[in-house]
């Protein structure tokens, strides 16, 4: 992108930042699931910085209901942008429908304070400068750094995303050490859930290992059939239940055909709930497992390598398992059969030591 994107409508140097105080804010984190799970401790810190400030995140529509029942922001702003909707985006026409042109309008007409973007590309800047935010924070990275007033420098590009949201707080003296905060279900939610587990004879007592073979792309797919072997092995176990989640897209329906599993196709909401209740999860990297990490809830995830060092679920107690020999030099795509070194055994070891059992 280059500086004739100032001649689009609506794309302004926004109002000189001053020394009035932070009365509004806005967070852009417009992808998937696990990246707003991501985001969550960036906006407690927010929270601890300018306690006085509103707080609006701009994302798509399951921000509202993963927010749910917290404090975190003060409002939600739901958008579909060109490219976190797998329809490119790099051209600036993309972002002057009407649809998009009323959204950041109405942007403009709440006169933001402050506005964060963490992920390193000159599409989020646009749209970052689009909303009219007086200061915006972001990285001196992939150029549009003439749309930012506070570029931030990039010393690791290989860091935890946790960290990437951090680093847009040094201008405003760090992050001040908030404890990690954990996502909540609600008094309904859970008797939900604990109904749902009752109606499939899923006793209180019992230990219930959550299975989700789903991912958002094939790459981060662990393959079905192993899925398979490891469930089919858990069943066989005294004092353990087996929940089955299956994707809106239907992927792990497979493992509902298993002898002595429940399985569940849940909306958002009611996967929280059963994932709270859940003692691990399985899963691959993906967006129940930030999800389960943030309820509290052990995982063992199956990673490639340069994912897990970037995409690690936040928290304690989780164990990722990785590709033996994977080249030191991230991939991408990573090779389609890097998963394959990962076997059956080595995940029901995870999952026993997850749980502190013995074979």
């Amino acid at each position: 992108m280059g500086r004739p994107l100032h001649r689009i409508s609506g794309l302004s140097a926004g109002r000189k930042p001053g020394a009035a105080p932070v009365r509004s804010i806005l967070v852009v984190e417009t992808w998937n699931i696990g990246d707003v799970v991501l985001a969550i401790p960036f906006l407690a810190e927010l929270r601890a910085i300018f306690p006085e400030a509103s707080i609006s995140l701009l994302a798509r529509e399951h921000a509202r209901e993963i927010l749910a029942h917290t404090d975190l922001v003060d409002d939600v702003i739901t958008i579909d942008l060109p490219y976190t909707t797998g329809s490119g985006g790099y051209r600036p026409s993309q972002y002057m429908g009407a649809e998009l042109r009323a959204a950041f309008k109405g942007m403009r007409e709440r006169e933001f304070d402050l506005g964060f973007e963490s992920r390193m590309d000159p599409r989020g800047k646009l749209v970052l400068a689009l909303s009219g935010a007086a200061r915006r924070v972001a990285y001196d990275y992939g150029g549009a750094n003439w749309l930012l007033t506070d570029p931030i420098p990039v010393t690791d590009r290989a860091r935890h995303k946790n960290e990437d949201w951090m680093g847009l707080l040094a201008p405003f003296g760090g992050p001040r050490g908030v404890p990690l905060p954990q996502l909540t279900v609600s008094a309904g939610e859970a008797a939900w859930a604990r109904d749902w587990l009752a109606a499939h004879r899923i006793d209180d007592a019992a230990t219930l290992i959550a299975v989700h073979p789903g991912a958002s792309s094939d790459s981060k797919r662990w393959p079905i059939e192993r899925f398979a072997a490891v469930v089919r092995a858990l069943v066989a176990r005294r004092h353990t239940c087996v929940l089955a989640i299956r994707s809106p897209d239907g992927s792990g329906g497979e493992l509902a055909q298993i002898p002595g599993v429940a399985w569940v196709q849940p909306d958002l909401r009611q996967l929280l709930a059963l994932l709270a209740r859940a003692d691990v999860l399985l899963c691959n990297d993906s967006g129940p497992m930030h999800l389960a990490a943030a309820l509290g809830t052990r995982t063992v995830a199956i990673f490639h390598t340069h994912a897990a060092r970037e995409f690690a679920p936040l928290g304690e107690g989780h164990r990722m398992l990785q590709p033996a020999g994977q080249p030191a030099v991230e991939v991408i795509p990573p090779p389609a059969d890097a998963l394959l070194s990962i076997g059956v055994p080595g995940v029901l070891d995870a999952i026993n030591q997850t749980l502190g059992v013995h074979a």
